[in-house]
Formats: structure tokens, sequence, C-alpha cells
């Protein structure tokens, strides 16, 4: 994971690396963050602001997990591309991103579906909407 002086993606680490609870303005780069290896936690990372997408897992990053994050007026909240599998995005909340909450593009997660159970809940005294 790591981006370089001006903001674009770099390959560094070998992997099995953790960032939990930070929050990152993504200063209108392409990418907040980018994940290149394999086996990497993200817990309760905020990322808004980048053009592209807060988070981006690509060139073959396998097994890593994205939970309890935020992801909001990005392009993308979360971008799963070039092959990369097995990628675990839970518990995590996506608004005013202007494509999609999460987007998985040349065989990302092996092009699996799309997640389409959303649980939107409303103020206390309200109507919870599960669908």
């Amino acid at each position: 994971m790591g981006s370089d002086l001006e903001g674009q993606p770099k390959p560094t680490g070998d992997g099995g690396s953790t960032l939990k609870n930070v929050k990152i303005d993504g200063q209108n780069k392409q990418e907040g963050v980018c994940v290149y290896s394999n086996g990497n936690t993200l817990e309760g990372v905020e990322v808004f602001d980048s053009i592209g997408c807060g988070i981006a897992v690509k060139g073959g990053a396998d097994d890593n997990k994205i939970f309890k994050s935020k992801l909001h007026d990005n392009n993308n909240g979360v971008f799963v591309s070039d092959g990369a599998v097995r990628n675990y995005i839970t518990k995590a909340v996506f608004y005013e991103n202007s494509s999609k909450g999460i987007n998985l593009m040349h065989s990302g997660n092996g092009d699996m579906a799309y997640p389409v159970n959303v649980l939107a809940v409303v103020p206390k005294n309200s109507t919870n909407i599960i669908g």
C-alpha cells in the first residue's frame, strides 16, 4: 500500500499490513489508498475526495480485508480490478460516490456479481428499510 509524493499510487511492502482508524483526504488525486499486495487489512478507514476511487485493490492483490470503513465523495468507493480475488469488503458505508460504492472490473474478485443487499436505517422512531 502507498502513494508517491504526487499522491499517485506506487507499489510498496510485501503484504500483511494493517491500516486502522485513519481519515484520508484524497485531495482530488486518482486514489486515496492503493493496495497492490496480499493479505492486508483496512479497518475503520475513511477516504473521501478522490477523483478515481477511495480504495483501489489491483495488480493481482488477493485476500485483503476492508471493513468498518467509510468511503464517500469519490468516483468509486472501492475499486477491485486486474484479477485481484478473494477480497473481503464488509460493514462498509458508501455514500455520495459519483459512480459506484463497489466497482468490480477486469476480473476483480473473479467477476462476481455486484452486491445487491442494502440496509438503510433511518433515525429513531422511524421506519427501517431493508431490501
